[in-house]
């Protein structure tokens, strides 16, 4: 599912954040926050893989049964491709005791493709019916087109069903 906000700065876009996050700690949920810049428009996917290193940082505080729970989860859907997320998101390791691997030599449209492809196993592995996702991403405005291929690729994926994007964006900036 996906949920686009729009309105002017201070119209209460970020507001509903909190709001949402009350909900979604009531159903045992995880919800991920993240607010691009036009500073960071430059580097890729830095607002994702801050926000996954955030979330990365809440499920490693978990209980030790909860957080062997969680790695279990992913291991058995990303399995060796953890090491993908893993240099992107350094803090994962935290949870998988998996560390960066060597990068493989491939074009950029592979990898891009095998990051969207490794990134919904691991959306799918987070994101349960126990433990919905939100991701809450604001400012999309100034997203850089990897972060919002790798959004598409998340929202398009038909297999998970426990997920929620939230975006917030300035209408009256999108042309800028």
């Amino acid at each position: 599912e996906m949920v686009m906000v729009s309105g002017y700065s201070g119209a209460g876009k970020s507001t509903l954040l909190h709001q949402v996050r009350a909900i979604i700690a009531e159903k045992s949920g995880y919800c991920l926050y993240g607010k691009f810049d036009h500073v960071q428009h430059m580097e890729p996917l830095s607002v994702i893989t801050t926000a996954f290193s955030d979330f990365c940082d809440m499920l490693a505080s978990n209980d030790p049964k909860e957080l062997k729970k969680t790695k279990t989860s992913i291991e058995e859907m990303v399995g060796s491709e953890v090491s993908v997320l893993t240099s992107l998101i350094p803090r994962l390791s935290k949870i998988t005791g998996t560390t960066k691997s060597q990068p493989v030599k491939v074009g950029c449209m592979e990898a891009q493709n095998r990051l969207k492809y490794v990134f919904r196993l691991f959306a799918r592995s987070i994101a349960t019916e126990a433990h919905p996702l939100v991701i809450f991403l604001d400012d999309l405005q100034w997203a850089d087109s990897v972060s919002l291929g790798l959004i598409e690729s998340l929202m398009t994926d038909g297999e998970n069903t426990s997920l929620l994007f939230i975006g917030a964006y300035r209408e009256n900036e999108v042309s800028q």
